[in-house]
């Protein structure tokens, strides 16, 4: 597979909806329930992909369906579970004001309402991307009921509004080099997650080496994108490689940060089924605990008690730190370590495969706690 064949079911999409909207269901917001609760879009891939091919290849007759899909993922911002500001709403935007109609104000300004993260992150220019006198001359004319919260938010006028027209050109210009018109000229970081998001793993192993290569400096910013990235790519041995030179890089005397590494070191660890060897990880921690005590009541202690628990559960019976690592857990919770209702539980859960009624009662005790 190529950059090129990313998009391809949004290709052949696209040639069916131009000739017909019959598929169009295909890309119609579906919510779906995951196991805790959690909603999401079950046609928000294929929707997404359909807008990369109006992207590499918009015509002027596809104003309707550029307006219909970026409607769908709208939806889908103003239903999700955890609200979000995704690519797929910037690109389904920048496609509908493409063609400079100023009574697609009232879509756009949905996309900047639909939840907080949007208000806060769906920029501005949107809203008056056909032009500042254009937007102000169609909206005096109208009687939407939005009207009045987006002129509020406009500034009320031309000569209080906070975008001008040389603004929204620069804004413009930004725009076109962030949705370039050709699968070559992507970003390729954009084109990695990309591949990430449509479970093309080996393109994604193949751009995320050569991006690798191309890194000059090797720092702690550089390491944990390529650590999480060699994770997403289903690539443990390289993501736990990763961690450790940046563990290595850091300021020993800098203790919180370097439990921070370490826990999280020992996670990798955990889902690469290295459960003895994460346990070993928090444990060479224990020196470096005693000289500082901030890290327990924080959001720290938990995910070290955590992960301590995570590494006795996984660690198969009869394993003799199964029990080393529960009451190593233990012992910090009893020091005033932060924890949750979760951890709790999964603490009662490791001391009932250890048959150890004690420490499952002290768990219990302080689940009840208030």
């Amino acid at each position: 597979m190529t950059p090129a064949n990313l998009h391809a079911e949004g290709v052949e999409l696209l040639a069916a909806l131009r000739a017909s909207r019959e598929r169009f269901r295909e890309v119609l917001y579906e919510e779906v329930t995951g196991a805790h609760g959690a909603t999401s879009d079950a046609h928000g891939l294929l929707r997404f992909k359909l807008m990369l091919a109006l992207q590499y290849d918009s015509a002027p007759e596809d104003h309707d369906l550029a307006r219909a899909v970026f409607e769908q993922e709208v939806v889908s911002h103003e239903r999700s579970t955890f609200q979000g500001l995704d690519d797929s709403l910037r690109l389904g935007a920048y496609l509908l004001c493409g063609y400079r109609d100023p009574q697609d104000v009232w879509l756009l300004w949905r996309a900047k309402t639909a939840n907080f993260d949007t208000e806060c992150g769906f920029d501005g220019e949107y809203l008056v991307s056909c032009g500042v006198q254009d937007t102000f001359g169609y909206l005096a004319g109208q009687t939407h009921p939005d009207k009045d919260d987006l002129l509020e938010y406009l500034g009320g006028s031309i000569e209080g509004c906070p975008f001008d027209a040389s603004g929204v050109e620069r804004w413009w210009e930004a725009q076109r080099r962030y949705f370039p018109a050709t699968p070559e000229q992507e970003n390729p970081v954009t084109l990695l997650y990309r591949a990430i998001s449509f479970g093309a793993i080996e393109l994604g192993r193949q751009l995320l080496d050569a991006w690798e290569a191309a890194q000059r400096i090797r720092d702690v910013a550089m390491l944990d994108h390529l650590r999480r990235r060699r994770e997403d790519l289903a690539q443990p041995e390289l993501a736990i490689a990763a961690q450790r030179e940046l563990l290595a890089q850091k300021d020993l005397s800098d203790h919180w940060e370097v439990t921070s590494a370490t826990r999280d070191l020992a996670q990798i660890l955990l889902r690469a089924e290295q459960p003895a060897s994460a346990w070993a990880t928090i444990l060479s921690l224990q020196d470096r605990l005693t000289q500082f005590d901030d890290w327990k009541p924080c959001g720290l202690g938990r995910m070290v008690v955590e992960t301590a628990i995570d590494a006795s559960l996984a660690l198969p019976a009869g394993h003799a730190d199964k029990a080393t690592a529960l009451n190593w857990a233990k012992a910090r919770l009893q020091e005033g370590c932060s924890h949750s209702p979760l951890i709790l539980e999964r603490g009662m859960q490791a001391a009932r495969e250890l048959r150890d009624e004690a420490t499952e009662r002290f768990f219990s005790k302080l689940r009840l706690t208030p």
